[in-house]
């Protein structure tokens, strides 16, 4: 993003449009495929390579949100609600919305990310990253584009000048100059209060949809603001944030080195923590089944060396994954870093891409029932039935008033952090801080507030 944004306004918004049509140009290539191969199953194999593309080239965009949400996972969980939109057509509105995505660009109104070309964000059309300098803080803002075609006019060359009225609507306040301090915007709006820009001033007929638009982003943004270490009503359910004071370690150094080594020797492989390993296969030709087949005895044994003992039991359930992730494992609302952020040199993202570099990951669960243990939990493993089905793991958490309640962690939210660990090269600490964090609600939430954020859900459920 920061070679995008030295290269001006118009290699950023540019950037983007590309990406567009890339995305829709692999969209249309998909729609002739799927039905020469309604009579050719052979070409189904062109068909899978295309929709991979298609995903990673969203995966793109999505990499590109990661910089300027500035790793935000907070903000762009807020905006993953709804169901993947498919790839957008080429359109008036499209064209509209990059061209005033660069408009607004220029006059300083913020750094835009178009939503299109991602898959995660699913709530308007643009989100800004907003400057406020003599803060040095920063925040985001959404907004909703609706465009109209009005006259047309031809040149004497014969070409067609059409007029488009963009109109932008947002529910928080619209100052189109970043030197509006942040904490001058109201913390909310009536609907009438709602701002509705245009390009050229002119009226725009209302549309019906805007209503249900308005109230997603009502939604997103109570998501999006919730308070860190405090409890937030949200459509009369209590939510609660944890900001952790540890930053997140990612183990880019020990990647590399295994990089370099596989580039050498055509396998190489590490461990974190004992905890997730990872097998590094690289061929210049591609790799392939056979030539990962030739280092199969020394791939089992750093496996069984680096992650696994006799003490881990029954519980030792492995997880194994595949780097860059697979759409199907994609998880709906929990943001997980692309490869294309990895702090690797950009020949080993290429060679990802076209498969000369190919890199699974195994995690051990068994390490992270060990350490929760350690933590004062309960864990009955991942993989337990009976009463703790789905919630194998128990802490009774204690207030210094006296009141001690147990808390049980449902093994989908265990799953998360341990497939964010593998795919984002961290350690087991940063899994259990995660998992943990419970154990510090008593030192920020009172008993009785905690309490009365209970009955409130529970009148509200009835």
């Amino acid at each position: 993003m920061d070679d995008l944004l030295a290269d001006g306004v118009d290699a950023f918004i540019g950037f983007q449009d590309q990406l567009a049509s890339l995305q829709m140009e692999i969209q249309r290539d998909i729609g002739v495929l799927k039905k020469r191969v309604r009579k050719d199953k052979q070409l189904a194999p062109a068909l899978d390579a295309l929709r991979k593309f298609r995903w990673y080239s969203r995966c793109l965009g999505d990499a590109l949100a990661w910089q300027v949400f500035v790793h935000e996972r907070k903000a762009i969980a807020a905006l993953m609600s709804g169901t993947r939109p498919p790839v957008a057509e080429q359109t008036h509105n499209t064209k509209a919305v990059f061209a005033m995505a660069g408009y607004l660009l220029g006059q300083q109104f913020g750094v835009p990310i178009v939503h299109d070309i991602t898959n995660w964000l699913r709530i308007g059309d643009i989100t800004f990253l907003r400057f406020n300098d003599e803060a040095f803080s920063w925040r985001f803002q959404t907004v909703e584009l609706k465009s109209s075609v009005g006259e047309s006019d031809v040149s004497e060359d014969g070409i067609v000048e059409v007029h488009v009225t963009v109109n932008i609507y947002s529910n928080e306040s619209l100052e189109l100059s970043i030197d509006t301090d942040a904490s001058t915007r109201p913390d909310s709006e009536s609907r009438d209060d709602r701002q509705e820009v245009s390009s050229d001033n002119a009226p725009y007929k209302p549309d019906r949809r805007l209503e249900r638009q308005f109230h997603r982003l009502d939604g997103m943004i109570a998501r999006r603001d919730m308070k860190d270490n405090a409890i937030t009503e949200i459509d009369g359910i209590p939510n609660l944030v944890f900001r952790l004071p540890h930053a997140e370690t990612h183990h880019w150094s020990d990647f590399r080195r295994a990089i370099r080594n596989a580039r050498r020797d055509g396998y190489a492989s590490f461990s974190i923590d004992n905890f997730i390993a990872y097998a590094v296969f690289y061929r210049k030709e591609g790799v392939s089944e056979d030539h990962m087949s030739d280092f199969r005895e020394a791939f089992a044994e750093d496996v069984v060396r680096s992650i696994t003992a006799e003490e881990d039991g029954p519980n030792g359930f492995i997880l194994v994954r595949q780097i860059p992730m697979l759409e199907e494992y994609d998880i709906e609302g929990f943001p997980i870093m692309r490869f294309f952020n990895y702090k690797i040199p950009k020949i080993a993202v290429d060679d990802l891409l076209h498969n000369r570099l190919a890199v699974a990951a195994m995690a051990n669960f068994a390490r992270v029932d060990a350490a929760l243990v350690n933590q004062g939990f309960t864990a009955s493993g991942i993989t337990s039935g009976g009463d703790n089905e789905g919630y194998p793991y128990s802490i009774d958490v204690g207030w210094p008033t006296g009141e001690t309640l147990r808390f049980k962690i449902p093994s989908t939210q265990v799953s998360r952090e341990v497939e964010r660990a593998l795919y984002e090269f961290s350690g087991l600490d940063d899994v259990v801080r995660h998992l943990a964090s419970v154990k510090l609600l008593p030192d920020l939430i009172p008993y009785d507030e905690w309490e009365a954020s209970l009955k409130s859900e529970a009148t509200d459920q009835d």
